[in-house]
């Protein structure tokens, strides 16, 4: 039995276009039509060996991230002007629309400061999808959890950033260190998730200036397979 039923006993009767899983435990999983699963990890970071697919985006602050004793550590030289004159930031995921993430970390700093943290679009105005800002932390490790709802398109490549720069009343000089653990994000409701859209295939064009004009009508091939026919076309050098 590979856990594929078309009707799961007890629990909803399925969508004509959906496939239907059923766990371990019997239970009907909801959201298996779109491809995710909830309780499904798509970030568990723990830093037991390095920073993994963490970097830094500096804009006039000074700082390095290093995985120390299990942690992410942020040390920073100089916080700049902006809150994101530091920042660390996580990409390597996706985020669907309707789809409900579970996040979880760990964070303390060796000063009393407020940070802020977000996940982005990662280019154009960079706006965030969700947002905390003037988060307070200190030298007691803080447990943060957060619950939101992916409401815009998905995003097949979105940014998570903490942003480590001047906020609050944290001066611009002030050298000081953050540190950042068991960082996990987790889909908690796939029910209503929209799917991904596959990227479009660039089509790949075959032509050369031999027997033309420079300006003169050229005849290219189409490699790209859902074409499949040559076309006519402008072409320039």
């Amino acid at each position: 039995d590979d856990g594929m039923i078309s009707n799961p006993p007890g629990g909803p009767p399925p969508a004509a276009e959906k496939e239907i899983k059923i766990g371990e435990d019997g239970e009907y999983i909801e959201g298996f039509g779109n491809g995710l699963v909830n309780g499904t990890k798509i970030i568990d970071d723990h830093f037991d060996e390095n920073v993994g697919e963490w970097g830094v985006y500096a804009n006039g602050g000074t700082f390095k991230i290093d995985a120390v004793d299990g942690e992410l550590l942020v040390d920073i030289s100089k916080p700049g002007n902006l809150d994101y004159s530091v920042q660390v930031y996580r990409d390597g995921y996706s985020l669907n629309k309707g789809c409900v993430y579970d996040v979880e970390y760990d964070i303390r700093s060796d000063i009393d400061r407020v940070i802020q943290w977000r996940f982005q679009i990662n280019g154009e105005d960079y706006h965030p999808y969700y947002q905390e800002d003037a988060m307070p932390i200190g030298p007691e490790t803080k447990h943060v959890t957060a619950t939101f709802t992916m409401e815009e398109t998905s995003d097949p490549a979105p940014r998570f950033c903490f942003n480590l720069g001047k906020q609050g009343d944290l001066d611009s000089m002030t050298s000081h260190k953050v540190y950042i653990d068991n960082f996990v994000v987790t889909i908690k409701d796939a029910s209503n998730a929209m799917a991904l859209e596959p990227l479009p295939i660039p089509i790949a064009i075959k032509t050369n200036q031999i027997g033309y004009e420079t300006d003169g009508e050229k005849l290219f091939r189409s490699e790209e397979r859902r074409v499949g026919k040559e076309c006519r076309s402008r072409w320039s050098p």
